[in-house]
């Protein structure tokens, strides 16, 4: 028996070398077939749709062959094993095999769990590889059954494992009380529950880091059962041409270029608030430290910064308050790696681990520590993403700050559980240090220690600050500046001329309702209020323009200046605070601008929105540029002004030709009828034109009431301030109102009774003709005139009866003779032509001003020329021919045929 089992295993190593020797080399397998098929003999069962485990028990049962094959990361993991618990699945005491491929050879290396952490070694706790202590346990996986390939997306690796391991006896953990290594039964019928996880490996210890996925549900299998393959392969077989093409394609296009959050320095700090959160994904922890694997654990926040560079002077004493909980203990090393409780005795001997370890177990000579205790443990705060997060750190870290649960922080049941480490550098201490988590690597990042009188390893240069101001208006231009280290914003506005000047930030839409401003008002004094001072922009009037409390007014500096004529408004804010609206640093930021006429605040002037990218100061850490990309984009500036200019422009024109050309016309056809007439137009013609083009002028004047309407409720173009001091909108409005009532005026305007001229009819016939007849002709014919609707036939006989008497009327019948035409209009006709009349001119006055008015306040608004001189250069022209055409009109030539 002993022979034949020696036999067996030297049959065994031979055949493991061959095929460990071909998948190495990454030939296929026996079969010629791709990795993706099941080999021959060997059982195989899904674990996840791209995880699958492979095996056979050899001849005898007392080996098994096993197989992980899965789509994984080149540097993730395959864990499989023997759960903890017989009866369902179980971390804690289970016995598993992690393999991976590190350093490019496949691995696959005996792990047993006693406690849900990375590996104590000195104690044996934790998820610990039997081989770290081959004092106290072996590892069962013969180095030389180890195999493994890559092909198309796939990692299969094998190996060997007993069935009943030579330590399944031992027992190992904190009690005593767990198996190393647990047996699997090859009996037919006989299930064994197991276990599997996936996840990433640490590119500088090699072990496994956090799983990323993991059994959530019993498996069992039957290891002795008649093979069986229940997978479908992971790769279609001949797909390799395609994912060549497909690669190909993928090189073909350009990446999108990832820019890492910028490395914020803390400089001049003695006091950090330590506390754990996500790594910041693709732009953080990796990018930020030159291409580090993050733990999965997550990374370290100093005072709300994802793991920024430290600046400490020797001498100095500072305090570190640690919120990373039981898991994540603090401490200084010189290990960029730290992790310091998954090393070796002799490794940690090597490190310096200048604050937050104490030893209580090592060699006489320090070259081994075994054991060891941190100091810096305090309460848990961790910070955590939302569903926003990702989208928001393509933004800026600002915005991905933002988006972060991060309550922990201002919780002072977690925050007064810190645990405070001090730590003051001396000449001893060296010049490069690390903040690190003790049970998980990669995590934290520099520290730089100088003498007390050193320069600051920090350089930032604002001087760019001036360099090219925006040209908001012709009158209004801005420098802007953002210093990403102290995460501010720094404007400088200034105005040719002696006014108010704001400017206020945005959620991104041009809208001034719901805005923050910055308003800088050089009639309040800067004691009994802040000035300049931030304001709620909640409401159009000025009433809902309110200062926010004192508590919030945290300018770092502003001020506000007139000098020569020239007014300043200077200020420094914070890019992030809480409740406000985010400035960002790395992308374009909607702002909005205004400025007043005056000193006094009320409505503006000029007033707009712009996009910008405002400018970086340039940022060096030991003379390293740190922020170039940022400095190439900066002064990205977007079309300022203000919106909806064409729907201005529309309620502009409607209104200027509706006053300045249609209603003169109007007015001209009733001055000038009998030229009118005198043409050849019928007596009615006047009438129909009078009408006609007034009422086009007020279908025009509801237009750019209702352009106006719109525009006053929409985004940015809402009313500023106060509208009691333009009057324009005000005046709008009355004019809108009466033009309308003039119009249903004209509509509704009492007529000349067909009697009437029946009356003069009779008179005329019986008259004696006298030399003034001339002039009952005019004034009968002209009442006729006035009422178009009076029937033709009237009009004719009129002024058929009054051409026969022409010669007959004596100098008695001149004087008795009544004037017709304007003694028989009734008392409502004669008050409604004085009322009509009077209403169209003062109309037309006021709606010539209002006109005036608003091509200003365009130009204003527009930063364009004011056209108010070609308004009234049209207006001049043709109210002149009007008056003049009606000055003729009354001459005597009118009255000959």
């Amino acid at each position: 028996m002993r022979f034949a089992a020696m036999n067996n295993n030297i049959e065994a190593a031979v055949f493991w070398t061959l095929v460990a020797g071909k998948l190495i080399s990454g030939q296929d397998n026996d079969n010629g077939s791709s990795i993706a098929l099941t080999p021959p003999s060997f059982n195989c069962q899904p674990l996840t749709p791209e995880y699958q485990v492979r095996w056979r028990v050899l001849e005898g049962g007392e080996d098994i062959d096993i197989q992980l094959i899965g789509k994984i990361p080149n540097n993730g993991y395959m864990a499989f094993g023997v759960s903890g618990n017989p009866n369902t699945f179980q971390m804690i005491g289970s016995d598993v095999a992690v393999t991976d491929f590190f350093g490019g050879q496949p691995r696959a290396r005996d792990f047993h769990i006693d406690r849900k952490r990375e590996c104590n070694i000195a104690t044996v706790e934790g998820v610990c590889p039997d081989g770290a202590r081959p004092d106290v346990l072996t590892n069962d996986i013969a180095e030389n059954t180890v195999g493994g390939e890559r092909q198309n997306g796939l990692t299969l690796v094998t190996y060997r494992r007993p069935a009943t391991p030579a330590n399944a006896n031992v027992n190992v953990g904190a009690n005593n009380n767990i198996p190393s290594d647990l047996a699997i039964s090859v009996s037919p019928g006989a299930r064994t529950s197991v276990i599997w996880a996936l996840g990433l490996v640490d590119a500088t210890t090699g072990n496994p880091l956090y799983h990323s996925s993991k059994s959530t549900s019993a498996t069992f299998l039957e290891f002795g059962r008649t093979v069986q393959d229940n997978c479908s392969p992971l790769a279609v077989v001949g797909d390799e041409e395609e994912e060549d093409e497909e690669e190909d394609e993928e090189k073909d296009q350009e990446p999108e270029e990832l820019v890492p959050f910028l490395r914020n320095v803390l400089v001049n700090v003695t006091d950090f608030y330590a506390h754990v959160g996500p790594d910041g994904g693709p732009r953080g922890y990796e990018l930020i430290t030159g291409g580090r694997t993050p733990s999965p654990q997550g990374a370290w926040y100093l005072n709300d910064n994802l793991i920024p560079v430290v600046e400490l002077r020797r001498g100095t004493t500072y305090r570190f308050f640690v919120n990373g909980g039981p898991n994540h203990p603090f401490y200084l090393t010189t290990s960029v790696n730290g992790g310091y409780k998954q090393l070796d005795p002799e490794t940690r001997a090597k490190e310096t681990a200048v604050a937050g370890i104490q030893f209580t177990n090592q060699t006489a000579d320090g070259s081994q520590v075994f054991d060891f205790t941190p100091t810096a443990v305090g309460s848990l705060c961790l910070y955590k993403e939302n569903g926003n997060s990702k989208e928001e750190a393509a933004k800026s870290f600002q915005a991905y700050f933002q988006s972060l649960n991060n309550s922990c922080a201002s919780n002072t049941s977690v925050t007064d559980g810190a645990k405070v480490l001090e730590f003051t550098p001396n000449d001893d201490t060296p010049d490069l240090l690390y903040y690190q988590c003790t049970t998980h690597s990669n995590m934290g990042w520099e520290i730089h220690v100088i003498d007390a009188d050193a320069d600051s390893i920090l350089d930032v240069d604002c001087s760019n600050f001036e360099s090219a101001p925006i040209r908001l208006t012709n009158e209004l231009t801005l420098n802007v500046i953002v210093n990403p280290i102290e995460n501010t914003l720094t404007a400088k506005l200034v105005l040719k001329g002696l006014a108010w000047i704001g400017m206020a930030f945005t959620n991104g839409q041009d809208r001034m309702i719901g805005s923050e401003a910055v308003i800088g008002d050089p009639t309040k004094e800067n004691i009994a209020q802040v000035n300049p001072a931030k304001y709620n922009l909640n409401a159009k009037a000025v009433l809902d323009v309110v200062p926010m409390p004192l508590d919030q007014q945290t300018f770092i500096n502003a001020s506000i200046t007139q000098e020569s004529g020239i007014t300043t408004l200077t200020f420094t804010k914070k890019l992030l605070e809480d409740g406000k609206h985010t400035i960002f640093s790395e992308q374009r930021n909607t702002f909005l601008f205004a400025h007043g006429s005056s000193n006094a605040l009320a409505f503006h002037a000029a007033y707009g929105s712009f996009q910008v990218l405002p400018n970086q100061c340039a940022v060096r850490i030991n003379n390293v540029l740190q922020n170039e990309q940022a400095l190439n984009q900066q002064g990205n500036v977007g079309i300022s002004g203000t919106p909806n200019r064409q729907l201005w422009m529309a309620h502009g024109a409607c209104a200027a030709v509706a006053w300045g050309i249609l209603v003169p016309l109007a007015i001209g056809a009733s001055l000038i009828r009998k030229i009118l007439i005198r043409i050849g137009m019928p007596p009615s013609a006047w009438f129909q034109i009078h009408r006609g083009l007034n009422l086009l002028a007020a279908i025009l004047t509801l237009i750019a009431f209702s352009l106006a309407v719109k525009g006053i409720n929409d985004k940015a173009d809402a009313e500023h301030f106060d509208n009691s001091v333009n009057k324009h909108p005000r005046t709008g409005l009355v004019i809108f109102i009466l033009t309308m009532g003039q119009a249903l005026n004209g509509l509704l305007r009492p007529h000349i009774h067909p009697a009437s001229i029946e009356k003069d009819k009779e008179e005329n016939e019986a008259q004696i003709h006298v030399p003034g007849e001339r002039k009952h002709h005019e004034e009968t014919s002209n009442s006729a005139e006035e009422d178009p609707r009076t029937p033709a036939n009237h009009v004719a006989v009129a002024k058929s009866n009054n051409h026969s008497s022409n010669n007959n009327h004596s100098k008695e019948s001149k004087f008795k003779q009544p004037q017709k035409g304007k003694e028989e209009k009734s008392i409502i006709r004669f008050c409604w032509e004085i009322f009509h009349r009077t209403l169209g001119l003062t109309l037309l006055g006021f709606a010539w001003w209002q006109v005036q008015g608003g091509l200003g306040l365009f130009a204003t608004k527009f930063d364009e020329e004011n056209l108010d001189s070609v308004f009234w250069i049209v207006v001049s022209c043709l109210s002149g021919s009007i008056v003049g055409l009606a000055v003729m009109a009354r001459l005597p030539w009118c009255d000959k045929n």
